[in-house]
C-alpha cells in the first residue's frame, strides 16, 4: 500500500514541475492535502512550491482571464502556515515577496494581505519584517595596487 501510495505522489511530483503552470499550481493543491493528511509535508513540496515562484508562466498567469494567482497565493498560504521549519517559510515569504516587484498590482495586493496574515498567526516570521538579516555591516575595501601587481606576474 505503501508503494503504490509512494508511486502516485511520485507522478504528481513529475506534473508540478512539467506540466504548465496552472496545472502545476493545481497538482500542488493536491498534494499539499494528500501530504498533510497523512502529516508528512516534506522538504520536497517545499523545493516543488519554491521552484513555482521562478515559473516563467507566473507573470503571463493574472487573476483575471482564467487565471490560477488566486490559487497559487492558496496553496502558498496554506503551506506557510502549516510549515514547522522557521527558516524554510521566512526564505519562501521573502521570495514571494521578491517576485511580488515583478507582477501586477492585484498579485502584489494578494500577496502582501498574505504577508500581513502570516505575520498575525506566525509572530516569528514578523522578526523578518523588523530585524535586519545580517547583524553585521558589510565592508568593502579597495585592493592595494601591490596586490594587482602580484597577480600580474
Amino acid at each position: 500500500d505503501d508503494g503504490l501510495y509512494e508511486e502516485q505522489v511520485d507522478g504528481i511530483f513529475r506534473v508540478v514541475h512539467g506540466a504548465p503552470f496552472n496545472t502545476g499550481v493545481q497538482a500542488l493543491m493536491l498534494l499539499f492535502q494528500v501530504l498533510q493528511s497523512r502529516e508528512s509535508v516534506s522538504d520536497r513540496f517545499y523545493t516543488a512550491l519554491y521552484a513555482k515562484f521562478n515559473h516563467p508562466d507566473l507573470l503571463a498567469s493574472g487573476f483575471g482571464k482564467g487565471g490560477k494567482h488566486a490559487m497559487f497565493l492558496n496553496v502558498v498560504f496554506k503551506a506557510l502556515k502549516a510549515d514547522t521549519n522557521v527558516a524554510r517559510s521566512k526564505a519562501l515569504l521573502k521570495r514571494l515577496l521578491q517576485v511580488c516587484t515583478s507582477q501586477s498590482a492585484p498579485f502584489a495586493c494578494g500577496a502582501l494581505i498574505l504577508a500581513s496574515e502570516l505575520f498575525k498567526q506566525r509572530p516569528a516570521l514578523r522578526a523578518m519584517a523588523k530585524e535586519p538579516e545580517f547583524e553585521e555591516e558589510e565592508h568593502f575595501a579597495d585592493r592595494d595596487d601591490d596586490e594587482d601587481d602580484d597577480a600580474e606576474e
